[in-house]
């Protein structure tokens, strides 16, 4: 058992000294490769995009209504029938309502659907 971590040591000393010597020997090629790999490194940082503020939030869409003059009905003639007609869009993760004389439907999509879809549904069905 010992005599295998021996060996493993030192394959990996003389590899490390094989290339040591092959950097003396070549030292133009290695100054070429640095080279290289500096410059690579610095059209990477140029080119790569950043995003300075990510979008890290939820799928969402919230639909607001309101009915002038019709407060208390708003409930049970827009918010309810609007949440339950929602509830068979695909990729939804929960469906959400909040009234306060005005309705907001809140609804969240999984991760992995597309914010065009999302959109979809409601410009095409006339809410």
């Amino acid at each position: 058992m010992r005599n295998i971590r021996w060996q493993k040591i030192r394959v990996t000393t003389d590899m490390i000294k094989k290339l040591i010597s092959w950097s003396i020997k070549n030292k133009w090629m290695v100054i070429v490769m640095y080279t290289m790999m500096i410059i690579y490194g610095i059209y990477s940082v140029i080119n790569t995009p950043v995003d300075a503020i990510p979008d890290l939030p939820e799928n969402q869409v919230i639909i607001y209504t309101e009915w002038m003059g019709r407060n208390p009905q708003i409930e049970d003639q827009i918010t309810y029938p609007l949440t339950s007609n929602l509830q068979g869009i695909p990729k939804v993760k929960n469906i959400g309502a909040s009234m306060f004389g005005m309705s907001f439907v809140f609804i969240i999509f999984e991760d992995e659907a597309d914010d065009k879809a999302n959109n979809d549904p409601f410009l095409c069905s006339g809410f």
